[in-house]
Formats: C-alpha cells, structure tokens, sequence
C-alpha cells in the first residue's frame, strides 16, 4: 500500500463538520493524538523511575513536565474537536463559523510552510515507529483495519484505544 492509497482509504472514515475546509479539526485531532503518545511514554517513565539514580531522577523531570504539558494540550484539544464534530455546546455554529474563517486565510505560502511541518511530522512518526519495529505499511494497514472495524461497529467517534 502507498501513501495515496492510504490516505483515501482513511478518508472514507474521516466525519467531520466541513471536511475538506477544516484544518482546525485535524490540527486538534492530531494535539490529541500526540498527547495520547505522551500519556503513554509517561506511563513507561514512572514504571521505569525506581530504576533512576539520583541524578537521572533530576533531568527527568523536565521530560516528565513537558509530556505532562502535552498530555494536557491534548485533552484540551480532543475537547475541542469533540465539541466541533457533535455540536454539543450552545456556541459550536459560532466555533464553526469562525474555522471557515480560519480556513480562508491559508495562503500558499502558509500551505508550504504548514506542508514542512506536516512532513516533519511523517518523520517523527516514520521514526517513532522504527523504534518499535512497526513497518510502515505494517501501521498503514493495521489503521485501516482498526478504523473499518470501528466504522462497522458504528464507533468510530468516542475515546480509547479499545471501543
């Protein structure tokens, strides 16, 4: 499988107010995401902390404080989302009213210079998951079959990892 392929295949899972004019909505998606990876790297961290010495134990926790910020950016974020995906606040046709504005200032040198960072992204994340051992077109794939299971089951909206 390539990137393109992927790309469409996940799309057929991908529901959400104004799609195909609401970056803020994957942007937040994506926050969320990263905190969750944070959330989980902490986890191994304060398994791992009686295994310190003490100085170990010090630099760790400016990790530790920068993982607690993402974890909490990205709850924030995937509050966010939620509120723009099922309109369950009062204010969500403002929020959304307000994305389209958003929207209609990406120019293209903030299309190039938001795409850089995109692919940085892909960089970290084609990284992260050699340091697993995951292939690509391993994750790709295992995705696709998480997302299509999710879709049959009518879950594709919610939380955790495991619905």
């Amino acid at each position: 499988m390539n990137f393109n392929e992927y790309q469409i295949n996940a799309g057929k899972t991908a529901i959400y107010p104004n799609r195909s004019s609401n970056l803020v909505y994957t942007v937040l998606g994506l926050c969320g995401e990263v905190g969750e990876v944070a959330e989980k790297l902490e986890y191994l961290i304060v398994e791992a902390y009686d295994q310190f010495d003490e100085d170990e134990q010090l630099v760790m926790v400016d990790l530790h404080n920068a993982l607690t910020d993402m974890i909490d950016s990205g709850r924030q974020a995937e509050r966010l989302k939620k509120v723009i995906r099922d309109g369950n606040r009062s204010d969500t046709a403002v929020l959304i009213r307000a994305i389209s504005k958003v929207n209609s200032k990406i120019t293209p040198v903030f299309h190039d210079s938001f795409t850089k960072e995109l692919g940085d992204i892909l960089w970290y994340l084609s990284q992260a998951a050699w340091e697993l051992g995951v292939k690509f077109a391993d994750l790709a794939k295992w995705n696709l079959n998480k997302l299509a299971v999710r879709k049959e089951e009518n879950k594709l909206h919610g939380s955790g990892d495991d619905r």
